[in-house]
């Protein structure tokens, strides 16, 4: 099964952070956001509504995987990590089993208000504690996420790598990785 990483937020490297005009809760999702959060994933992938609401709502009853959303309001973004076993050779750099941050989504609004920082940083804590290590992959050309994860502590640790079921529109695939501080 191939999973082709879905297009990304432009990068503006002159667009500043904008402040929120109101309260902003960053927690762990709950059954009642999982059709706001399968809507943000189906908006950026294209994929199927039905499949993102059944993966999203089996991930709640699963203790190696999290989901984070950001709330203003109503669920304005999300963001998953957990477990990867790779099932075959992941990649040709030998990308390790563990904790890797996916599927961090925030409505188009509603970017640029440090919604996916303070969304990273609550699945960093989750990881922290859990383990030593958090990984990431990203493409290349996704300069708004790989800024934002390198402002966290990621290092890329292998470029161009190529990872079993996915393929990088328009770039290719950066491993990278973050240690406990």
């Amino acid at each position: 099964m191939s999973h082709e990483l879905p297009m990304f937020a432009e990068y503006d490297a002159a667009a500043g952070r904008r402040e929120l005009p109101a309260p902003v809760e960053v927690r762990p999702a709950r059954l009642d956001d999982v059709a706001a959060c399968a809507r943000l994933a189906v908006a950026r992938t294209g994929g199927d509504l039905t499949t993102w609401e059944a993966r999203l709502a089996a991930d709640l009853d699963r203790d190696t995987v999290l989901v984070t959303v950001a709330v203003v309001g109503a669920t304005v973004g999300m963001g998953r990590v957990g477990w990867i076993t790779w099932s075959e050779p992941a990649s040709t750099d030998a990308a390790p089993d563990g904790y890797y941050l996916t599927d961090l989504l925030v409505d188009p609004a509603w970017r640029r208000y440090g919604l996916a920082e303070q969304m990273t940083r609550a699945r960093l804590a989750w990881v922290w504690e859990r383990d030593t290590t958090a990984w990431y992959v990203a493409n290349s050309r996704n300069r708004v996420s790989l800024e934002l994860h390198e402002k966290l502590g990621f290092r890329v640790v292998a470029d161009d790598i190529s990872i079993a079921g996915m393929t990088f529109v328009g770039g290719h695939g950066v491993l990278c990785r973050a240690d406990r501080p």
